[in-house]
């Protein structure tokens, strides 16, 4: 195939065919023993002066610090570190510590020892996501019990998360229950190096076909010391960017407690990989959040594009929403040319709109050549044949 035309499906692949139900990534990873989940396909963005949520286009996007301190109801731009149950319900998803004056906001219907899981608090509970099927409910945010359970319980755990670098950013690598791995990729397992997985983006888009999952490192919003109504983001001259914090749904708070309230969180770094049981973090700084639908939900809300050849490949097939589109392209085998597909189209790759289960197989004639050669000079010399 010549490299132009690899490209170019790429670069179709790479916008529609990742995605399968919207938003979803279409890795499958287990976070209990009963419950498996697909994770967004990245991070959550809001724009206050439009009220509107989005998942970041591709995983390894983040805004930036000059972003996530333009905090304010009329902001356009976009933040993506928030504070924790900060979904819109009660706290607005710009609000940090500075702006108000207790801690109460922070606690779930009044309660400090109340989870946010189920809750209109969760984000992807109570709100739409633009990108995302645009209907409230259809996500949520992972407990610290599940978190634990995919990064250390699940089965070969270890040899499913590194660190690494997407583009020059870095981030955490999870990879599905059932993972194969794509053609020339590689990934070494279990690093605490972010130069152990180095990808460009479009080595990135073939391990994402595969299902693996990238959490960028995008370090965490915070006030100033000396001046509450300061904000900040990790980054900030002196600080340390090396690291992302992404808030469970789970509570950190003993009965009786007091003072500043706290959640679990997961701490990327170089030191532990991906940590949650020690991290407990005050709930008004703001972290990274990673949305998750459960597989039932999934399975149930998709539809499943069958594809099939003899003498090649297709790529493209999988489980999508009603109305979503795909790219189907048909890879013949040496000696062999596409011909059309089962249902008589001949575009090659082709676009296809999903109404309901369906089967593409692709048909495949084998290519004959005819070759002629000459004796120059006619007594005593030879014919070589090549390959055609």
């Amino acid at each position: 195939m010549k490299k132009h035309s690899f490209i170019f499906i790429l670069s179709l692949l790479i916008a529609t065919n990742m995605f399968a139900s919207e938003g979803a990534l279409v890795g499958e990873f287990s976070v209990s023993s009963s419950l498996k989940v697909h994770f967004s396909q990245g991070n959550l963005q809001y724009q206050a002066s439009t009220k509107t949520w989005k998942f970041a286009t591709k995983q390894n996007s983040r805004v930036g610090v000059s972003n996530n301190t333009s905090v304010s109801s009329s902001y356009t731009g976009w933040i993506d570190l928030f504070s924790w149950g900060s979904s819109g319900y009660k706290l607005k998803p710009y609000e940090y510590v500075g702006a108000i004056s207790s801690w109460t906001p922070w606690f779930v219907d009044g309660d400090r020892t109340k989870n946010i899981s189920g809750t209109n608090y969760d984000w992807g509970k109570y709100n739409k996501i633009s990108n995302g099927g645009n209907v409230a409910g259809r996500w949520r945010t992972l407990t610290a019990a599940e978190w634990k359970y995919l990064l250390s319980t699940r089965t070969n755990a270890a040899q499913k998360k590194s660190l690494g670098k997407v583009n020059g950013v870095k981030g955490l690598i999870l990879l599905p229950d059932n993972w194969t791995k794509p053609g020339s990729c590689s990934f070494t397992a279990n690093q605490s190096s972010w130069t152990a997985n180095v990808y460009t983006n479009e080595q990135w888009a073939l391990m994402e076909t595969a299902g693996a999952v990238f959490l960028p490192a995008c370090g965490h919003r915070y006030c100033d010391s000396n001046d509450e109504n300061k904000i900040k983001v990790s980054g900030d001259s002196g600080y340390n960017t090396s690291y992302g914090e992404y808030w469970s749904s789970t509570h950190s708070e003993p009965s009786g407690s007091s003072g500043q309230p706290t959640a679990d969180m997961v701490y990327v770094n170089t030191t532990d990989l991906a940590s949650i049981n020690k991290y407990q973090k005050y709930r008004y700084q703001g972290r990274s959040v990673r949305l998750v639908q459960n597989s039932s939900f999934y399975d149930a809300n998709t539809y499943t594009i069958t594809t099939s050849a003899t003498n090649g490949v297709v790529t493209g097939g999988g489980k999508y929403d009603m109305n979503a589109q795909t790219i189907l392209t048909a890879t013949p085998s040496d000696c062999y040319a596409f011909t059309r597909w089962s249902d008589g189209n001949t575009q090659n790759p082709r676009r296809i709109t999903v109404t309901g289960d369906a089967t593409y197989t692709a048909e495949f004639t084998k290519i004959n050549y005819t070759i002629r050669g000459q004796n120059t000079p006619s007594t005593g010399g030879s014919v070589q044949v090549v390959n055609p």
